[in-house]
Order: C-alpha cells, then sequence, then structure tokens
C-alpha cells in the first residue's frame, strides 16, 4: 500500500522523516489472557522504554490481529493514510523568504493545527501540535534546509493490529520514501524498518496517538 503526495511545495527532510512530537506513555493494549505468545509479543512492542536507557524500540514479531474484526480492517486502511497526512502538513516552501512568511503566518499556522487535530486523537492533539510547530520553527533560519517534493509510504508486510475498545496498536515493515529536488538524478531518499503506531478512536474515525520507527540499520 502507497500513498503519495507530488505539489509545488517543498518541506524539510529532517522534519518528515526524525520530528520529534513528544514522548508521550501510551498504556500498552493488550490481547485476550487466553493468548499467551500474543500478549508477550504485544507487551513487547508496546512497552514504556525507562527514560534513563537509551530510546530504542523493540524488534516487532509476528503478533497477528486481535479484536473486532471490521476494527482490525479499519485500523489497517487508517495508518498509511494518517501517516502521509500527517507528513505532508510538514511540507514548506524552498525559498528562505516564503519559508519563513508561511511559518510565521498565523493563518497558516491554524491551517495546519486544524489538519494536524483531523489526523492526531484529541487526547494529544495539543500536545502534538506544539512539539510540531516548535520543530517547524527551526526551519525559518535553517542554513541546512533540505527541501523536497514527493512522499511516500509503503507497507511491505503487517505484523498485527491489536484493537482493545478505543485504543489500538499496529505494527508493520514499510518504506518511508521522499524526493529532494536537487538530487532528481538520484534514487529517493528511502528509510525503511518497523512502524510502531498507537491510536485511539474519535468517535468512529481512528486518529494518531504516536508513532515510533526503529530503522533496519538501527542497533
Amino acid at each position: 500500500m502507497t500513498f503519495t503526495n507530488k505539489g509545488k511545495k517543498a518541506a524539510v527532510v529532517s522534519l518528515v522523516v526524525a520530528v520529534a512530537v513528544g514522548g508521550l506513555s501510551i498504556a500498552s493494549v493488550t490481547a485476550s489472557d487466553n493468548d499467551t505468545e500474543k500478549q508477550r509479543a504485544i507487551d513487547n512492542a508496546t512497552k514504556i522504554v525507562n527514560p534513563k536507557d537509551p530510546p530504542r524500540l523493540p524488534v516487532l514479531n509476528d503478533f497477528g490481529d486481535t479484536g473486532n474484526p471490521v476494527d482490525v480492517t479499519a485500523v489497517k486502511a487508517a495508518v498509511p493514510d494518517l501517516i502521509h497526512r500527517y507528513k505532508v502538513q510538514l511540507m514548506l516552501p524552498g525559498a528562505a523568504d516564503e519559508r519563513a512568511s508561511e511559518i510565521r503566518s498565523l493563518a497558516k499556522k491554524e491551517k495546519r493545527a486544524g489538519e494536524f487535530r483531523s489526523v492526531f486523537a484529541a487526547s494529544v492533539a495539543d500536545t502534538k501540535i506544539k512539539a510540531i510547530e516548535d520543530a517547524i520553527a527551526q526551519a525559518v533560519d535553517d542554513p541546512t534546509f533540505r527541501p523536497f517534493t514527493d512522499h511516500q509510504v509503503t507497507i511491505d508486510k503487517w505484523y498485527g493490529v491489536t484493537v482493545d475498545g478505543h485504543k489500538a496498536f499496529a505494527g508493520f515493515h514499510g518504506k518511508e520514501s521522499v524526493v529532494v529536488p536537487d538530487m532528481a538524478a538520484r534514487p529517493p531518499n528511502t528509510q525503511e524498518g518497523q512502524w510502531h503506531v498507537w491510536l485511539e478512536r474519535d468517535g468512529d474515525v481512528w486518529k494518531l496517538v504516536d508513532i515510533k520507527t526503529k530503522l533496519d540499520a538501527a542497533p
């Protein structure tokens, strides 16, 4: 499954692939007490990392799907769409003066906030928006700003989805790619790895709570 966006504007590569959007502790979503193996896999995938330890994510293994099949299907459909919609909102003009104008524009900031609220669950939206805007603000005078014009998320393999009431956890292996205009002759800049995604249901809509990525090259 691939989601693509091609537009006139450009974005900050570092923001799209590594923007810090908060370090909230997300409660583990549990499977049935009768399914020990799935429970162990999910506990391992969703455990809280000790703040004193390096922020390393556990390696995901197949843990299958748990919960209402309709909800599981809805989560799988929502995850790549939400990630893509979140990332394309980080797109900014490549020219320094245009970039500064857009970042400082109250109207543009409010529009971004509205889009982010359609992606992030209400329980975390305010925290995420502040963290994202703080990160975006750093691009105003950043001499190392590198724009790109395309964003893709491709899911290669689902490790599983667990739905428990209005909370869900999804794990998959996939790729995130961007195209940098001044590197058009080169292959897309791609990072590949495991994605850990926590969600909550707002009404009938699944939204993001947090996203963590463990790159294949990471220890």
